[in-house]
């Protein structure tokens, strides 16, 4: 049975430990739990910080699993983007104002247009 293709948002659990950051799983077991069985490709992680007139942007790859963070989301810069590649969906986390966000979108193309 194949996987709906539309994007899927929905909010992940705030439980703060300290300001600006989540409790619970650190960035690496949420990717991992988010995957499953899926084999991770890529990551890649934009935070900015800063005011918007003069933000400052900080970009990081990651080629492995166990390269990511292994701590919790940072909520507090302006805002931070962990973007995720498996051989099958795009998983994007959109970390802002102590909110995170997650999308999961299929990375086939026909996928989406079918569903247009």
């Amino acid at each position: 049975m194949q996987e709906p293709a539309t994007a899927t948002t929905e909010g992940e659990p705030q439980e703060s430990t300290r300001p600006g950051t989540t409790s619970g799983s650190t960035i690496r077991e949420r990717v991992a739990s988010a995957l499953s069985d899926e084999r991770f490709v890529a990551a890649f992680r934009r935070r900015t910080e800063g005011s918007p007139s003069n933000p400052a942007v900080n970009r990081e790859r990651f080629d492995a699993i166990d390269r990511l963070p292994d701590e919790a989301f940072d909520t507090t810069p302006v805002r931070t983007e962990l973007v995720v590649y498996s051989e099958t969906h795009v998983y994007r986390w959109v970390m802002t104002a102590g909110t995170v966000e997650r999308t999961r979108l299929p990375r086939d193309p026909d996928s989406m247009a079918r569903e247009q």
